[in-house]
C-alpha cells in the first residue's frame, strides 16, 4: 500500500488508519503516505484542540488521526495533489466540497474514460433522486 486517501475526517472514514498493536495504535498501513486535505486537517484540530467538538469526535482523533501524524505519515494537501511519479495525469486526489467544506475525491483517467470517486458524495440513496435533501453531516449552505 502506497497511499491511503482520506476523503474527509468523519471517524467513519479515517477509523481504520490505525490497528491497535500490544496496546498501542499505530498505523495500518506503515509504509503508505495518508493524504489529507489540509483545511480538513486544521478544521478539525481546531474543533478538538478547543475543547467544542463532540466527545465521539475526540477517541477517533486520538486513536486514528495522531498516530499517523506523529509517525510522520500525513501528506496534507493544499488543492490538488498528483501522482506524477507512479500515474502521470491519470490520477488526482482533488477538492470535491460538499459534504465537508475540504471534502476530497479522486479523479482517475483511464482511457478515453473518467471516473470520481467522491467519498461521501450523498450520504443515502434517496438522495439520488431528490439531490435537494441534505443530511444531518453535511453542512449547509449559508445564504449570502
Amino acid at each position: 500500500m502506497n497511499y491511503v486517501m482520506c476523503s474527509h475526517l468523519h471517524g467513519d472514514h479515517y477509523g481504520w488508519n490505525t490497528r491497535l498493536k500490544d496496546g498501542k495504535w499505530v498505523p495500518t498501513f506503515p509504509n503508505a503516505r495518508y493524504l489529507i486535505s489540509r483545511g480538513e486537517y486544521e478544521f478539525w484540530r481546531n474543533d478538538i484542540e478547543s475543547g467544542t467538538a463532540h466527545p465521539m469526535r475526540k477517541q477517533p482523533w486520538t486513536e486514528s488521526m495522531l498516530p499517523i501524524i506523529e509517525h510522520g505519515l500525513a501528506t496534507f494537501v493544499e488543492g490538488t495533489y498528483g501522482f506524477e511519479k507512479e500515474m502521470p495525469d491519470e490520477v488526482r486526489y482533488m477538492p470535491l466540497h460538499g459534504h465537508t467544506k475540504h471534502h476530497c475525491g479522486l479523479y482517475i483517467r483511464h482511457g478515453p474514460k473518467d471516473a470520481i470517486f467522491p467519498g461521501d458524495g450523498i450520504e443515502h440513496a434517496i438522495q439520488l433522486a431528490r439531490p435537494d435533501i441534505v443530511g444531518a453531516m453535511t453542512p449547509r449552505p449559508q445564504p449570502r
